[in-house]
């Protein structure tokens, strides 16, 4: 079983409109990161020491139209 990530990425990929592999190349282009950061954020188990850093976190919040403590899990 899988462990609880720490951020909740997926859930807002697919809420969005549209084919979420078309999302998901949109996201790392406008936050200028490869699929496989992208992959390993949304991977990220919860208690986790790694943080996403705060401009690319932020820019994602603002892309997905949530508050940052929404995009958080715990």
């Amino acid at each position: 079983m899988c462990p609880t990530p720490k951020y909740s990425i997926r859930k807002f990929l697919y809420a969005m409109n549209g084919k979420i592999t078309k999302n998901r190349y949109l996201i790392c282009i406008e936050l200028d990161i490869t699929e496989t950061t992208l992959d390993n954020w949304m991977n990220t188990p919860l208690g986790a020491k790694f943080s996403i850093p705060s401009d690319p976190f932020l820019k994602l919040c603002n892309i997905f139209n949530c508050q940052p403590s929404e995009l958080i899990n715990g």
